[in-house]
């Protein structure tokens, strides 16, 4: 077997995240939604590609520019916050500040 043989049947999957798609649907580039976000393209397509966690202010600004209504911040509460988690300090921040506002 040479090495074309190796590649010929490979396929490649692109996994997007939500905040991918969410721009796309706009029909926006990385530039254009970094620029109605108010932070560079390089650093939402970090963000956009969980590398980098997204800062609270940043999902609000993107909850209203993509117009989730709030479903966006939400999501984010729910996955992202935990993933975030280092020996489990962001999972019992989430829950304190949980019980503090009551939700």
């Amino acid at each position: 077997m040479n090495d074309e043989d190796l590649y010929r049947d490979t396929e490649i999957i692109v996994i997007k995240t939500p905040y991918t798609k969410l721009r796309e649907r706009k029909g926006w580039t990385l530039e254009i939604a970094a620029d109605f976000l108010q932070i560079g393209s390089t650093t939402l397509g970090r963000y956009e590609s969980k590398r980098v966690p997204i800062p609270k202010s940043v999902i609000k600004r993107m909850d209203e520019v993509y117009g989730c209504n709030g479903k966006l911040i939400e999501y984010w509460w729910n996955s992202d916050l935990c993933s975030l988690s280092e020996n489990g300090y962001t999972a019992r921040i989430k829950n304190v500040i949980k019980n503090l506002i009551g939700r």
